[in-house]
């Protein structure tokens, strides 16, 4: 190692994201496929069925939105994509397995749908 990798040059990159190197931690790649695909066939089924999208505003929605804020944080701020990264990706594949299950129950397009538990009780006869 040279002098000149030894710099305060050299220690700012340290702190970076590209010195973070690849995205590594808690997570499973296959995950974020799942989460994609997940994400095509509930838009996909969703079609299927009311000939639109979904708009449930579900509660599980909300959870995904603050983690993938806090996954964001944890990246761009320290560098490291342990489990604040690999959070979202399991929040958001829990959220669409919601959404299915509550395109599943409801006979016809409804917006505003917090739970699968309102599902159920709107879908009551």
């Amino acid at each position: 190692m040279t002098s000149a990798d030894k710099g305060p040059r050299r220690k700012a990159e340290q702190g970076s994201i590209a010195a973070a190197g690849p995205v590594r931690g808690a997570w499973i790649p296959g995950s974020l496929t799942v989460l994609l695909g997940l994400e095509l066939v509930r838009y996909g089924f969703d079609y299927l069925k009311f000939r639109r999208e979904a708009a449930y505003h579900m509660w599980s929605s909300k959870a995904w939105g603050i983690s993938l804020f806090a996954g964001f944080y944890g990246l761009l701020v320290h560098g490291n994509a342990g489990l604040l990264a690999a959070l979202p990706i399991y929040v958001g594949i829990a959220a669409d397995l919601e959404g299915l299950v509550i395109s599943a129950i409801l006979r016809e397009w409804r917006a505003d749908v917090p739970s699968f538990v309102h599902a159920l009780r709107i879908s009551r006869p």
